[in-house]
Formats: C-alpha cells, structure tokens, sequence
C-alpha cells in the first residue's frame, strides 16, 4: 500500500461522514418545514370551513326572512280575499284555514334551521378534521425529521469509526 493510501482513507472516510451528516441535517430541516407548510394549509381549510358555519347560519337567517316576507304577503291576500267576499276570518273554516297555514309556515322554518343546523355541523366536524388531519401531518413530517437526525448521527458515528480503523492501520 502506498505511504499515502491510509491518510487518503482517513480524509475520505471523514469527509463522507460530514457531506452524509449535513445532507440529513438538511434532510431533516426540510421534512419539519414540509410539515409546518402542510399544517399551515389543512389551519387554513379548517378556517374556510368555520366561514362556512358563518355563511350558512347568514344564509338560514337571510332564507327566513324571504320566507316570513312571502308569507305575509300570501296570507295577507287570503284575507283580503276572504273580507272582500264577505267572509269572517274569526272563526270557522277560514280561521281554522289561516291557523294551519301559520302552523305550516312555523314548520318550514323549523325545517330550514334544522337543515342549517345539519349544514352547520358537518363544516364545523370538516374544520375539525382538517385541524387533526394537520397535526398529524406535523407530527409525521417531525417523525420522519427526527429519523434524518438520527441517520445524521449515526453517519458522524461510522465515519469516526472508519477514521478509527484507517488510523490503526497507519
């Protein structure tokens, strides 16, 4: 072997180790900030979807309101039109026909706060979902950063070792 083969060996053996360590340390530096970016994505879906409870619960109040207009309106006309032809609207079957309207309309309304109440929760358990989905995604991205450090290590550790055995040999 020739008298410069062995510390050839050694500057190789601990250049490889410092070239393999700073790729898992970069490595492990893009894994956490791949894992940050991605939480940073599902906090911001999550967010839209706590808009959407918002817009929902506007539109449920906004739908309401049309509604309630509407109605007046139409029983108001049927009053007018029971009164016009001479008919009292105190008792009877009109009486009894303008309560069942107003019990029917007191339904449909209680039928678009239950559905707003259902569109409600599912974008509040989707906000909530993509809140976990984003932890979880940290979490992973952190574990796989952790296993670069460890490899990062474990290559500064070999290469000390290779160093070792080159340098008995000298």
């Amino acid at each position: 072997m020739g008298q410069f083969a062995i510390p050839i060996a050694i500057a190789s053996a601990a250049t490889a180790a410092v070239v393999s360590y700073q790729g898992y340390q970069q490595a492990a530096s893009q894994a956490k900030a791949a894992g940050d970016y991605n939480k940073r994505v599902y906090e911001y879906r999550a967010k839209v979807s706590e808009q959407d409870v918002e817009i929902i619960r506007r539109k449920n109040e906004q739908d309401k309101y049309y509604f309630d207009r509407d109605f007046k309106k139409y029983q108001g006309q049927t009053i007018v039109a029971y009164l016009k032809n001479g008919v009292s609207i105190e008792k009877g079957t009109p009486y009894a026909q303008l309560k069942q309207n107003y019990e029917d309309a007191q339904y449909q309304k209680d039928i678009m706060d239950y559905n707003a109440s259902i569109g409600e929760k599912n974008a509040e358990d989707n906000a909530l979902f993509e809140r976990m989905t984003g932890s979880i995604s940290q979490m992973n991205a952190y574990a796989q950063a952790q296993s670069y450090q460890y490899q990062a290590y474990s290559s500064l550790l070999t290469g000390v070792q290779k160093v070792g055995y080159y340098g008995s040999l000298a």
